[in-house]
């Protein structure tokens, strides 16, 4: 007899069946089984023995096919999660070593700042200090010795001496900031560089996870054999229409069931 409207939604009852946790169970497709021969019942239609058959047999495949699938994805799931991270584990040991060989350079470098200038610093005192010395024979020479003038002519060298170590050591001062943020700089940089490096890296495999789609059957594809169903004859029609529709399988259902 032909499907009715009514017994089409009485199918359409079954596909609740499909939200359960273990609808690809054996137990559940038994259930299933159950469900469609008693609505053919009563609908006064049922299936011939070699149809039922195939219809105990094409939901049995579904759940083959969905557990190797599901298999296949997670496995193919682990492997690109793995990729990435050996490939960021990489990235960041490399990364790695650019930044701690910057905080090398900079370890070394900042004692050799520490004494800049040393040398300079000597070379004004060994100058002043030979400026006093000719002052004095001067003075003494002229009979100034033990004048005023001679305090004088001493507290100003001394006062001279103290201004330019003055500007000596300021100089020295600047010249060591922008070394030392020069240095400072280039460590902080390779370290944002890392940083961003490892961001992206990572933002990476959540965007795999993100797009993830995995390939098996589904629950719509029940929903889809069963409204087949629906369309179908009870008695001639059914499996023909049904079956060449489903493409996935041991070899295609549609080289399968499609001949009868």
């Amino acid at each position: 007899m032909a499907w009715t409207p009514y017994h089409d939604a009485l199918m359409s009852e079954s596909i609740g069946l499909m939200s359960e946790p273990n609808w690809y169970s054996q137990p559940a497709i038994t259930n299933r089984l159950s469900t469609i021969r008693t609505e053919l019942a009563s609908a006064g239609a049922s299936l011939n023995a070699t149809q039922d058959q195939k219809l105990a047999q094409l939901l049995t495949d579904f759940e083959n096919a969905y557990t190797a699938g599901k298999q296949a994805n997670e496995s193919r799931y682990a492997e690109l999660k793995s990729g990435y991270a050996a490939r960021n584990a990489d990235i960041n040991n490399q990364f790695a070593g650019i930044t701690a060989g910057y905080q090398q350079r900079e370890a070394d470098l900042l004692p050799l700042l520490n004494n800049m200038g040393a040398q300079a610093r000597a070379d004004i005192g060994q100058q002043f200090t030979q400026a006093r010395s000719q002052a004095e024979q001067d003075l003494t020479s002229r009979g100034l010795g033990n004048t005023t003038v001679r305090s004088s002519v001493l507290g100003g060298l001394t006062s001279q001496q103290a201004d330019s170590l003055a500007r000596h050591d300021e100089a020295m001062r600047q010249a060591q900031f922008g070394y030392r943020s020069q240095l400072s700089g280039d460590t902080l940089g390779a370290r944002t560089q890392q940083a961003t490096m490892a961001a992206q890296l990572s933002g990476e495999p959540l965007g795999v996870i993100e797009r993830r789609t995995d390939t098996a059957p589904g629950l719509s594809d029940i929903a889809n054999l069963v409204a087949t169903m629906g369309r179908g004859s009870a008695s001639n029609s059914l499996l023909p229409a049904m079956v060449p529709q489903m493409t996935f399988g041991s070899n295609g259902y549609a080289g399968m069931y499609g001949q009868r």
